[in-house]
């Protein structure tokens, strides 16, 4: 008899646990968070003479060692290239105090002779496919490859950082770098 009245308690108990939720509380499901980073952690660019962090992937070895991506600096230059192989391809460029804008990184896009598609576009990242052309055939290509720009405003300096622009990246990495675009900050900064 107990094990049919703690059924039944159990029962009911789960039953009034799925009701209709009255308040006006946003429902959250588990499922749907998803952490902006997964997949991703932070690299320190200080060795590089930048006393900046950037989100790269979490790529492991055979061994299970954590490959740090490669990146090349030329001391005293304003350049940076950070790349973990042919699908993460980042250049960092230092500008100072000098403003960047979305405007003047699409400006550098009408002297080329790619058809460029803006997906997604605000004052400080976008996100666009680009595809080669018409050429001589009169014909425009059907490959369309995408890439990321990023503007940071830290302390003053404006950073940008973009895809490798002769490089060719399918939509779902271009997305992961995107993400670690904008993530450029200073090591304390909780990303």
């Amino acid at each position: 008899m107990k094990k049919f009245y703690l059924s039944l308690f159990a029962a009911v108990a789960l039953i009034g646990c799925g009701g209709e939720n009255t308040d006006n509380a946003e429902e959250t499901n588990p499922e749907e968070i998803v952490d902006e980073y997964e997949g991703l952690r932070p690299f320190s660019l200080a060795d590089y003479e930048l006393d900046l962090t950037i989100m790269v992937p979490q790529l492991v070895d055979s061994e299970e060692k954590v490959i740090d991506p490669q990146v090349t600096h030329r001391m005293g230059e304003a350049t940076w290239i950070v790349m973990m192989d042919k699908n993460f391809h980042l250049v960092v460029d230092d500008w100072g105090k000098e403003k960047q804008t979305i405007e003047m990184e699409k400006k550098t896009h009408d002297e080329d002779f790619f058809v460029y598609n803006y997906e997604e576009e605000t004052p400080e990242y976008m996100f666009y496919s680009r595809k080669l052309g018409t050429g001589e055939a009169g014909s425009e290509s059907n490959v369309a490859f995408y890439h990321v720009f990023a503007i940071k405003e830290i302390n003053g300096i404006y950073y940008t950082v973009k895809s490798y622009r002769m490089g060719d990246f399918y939509r779902d990495r271009a997305k992961v770098m995107l993400k670690a675009a904008r993530s450029l900050s200073l090591p304390d900064d909780s990303i």
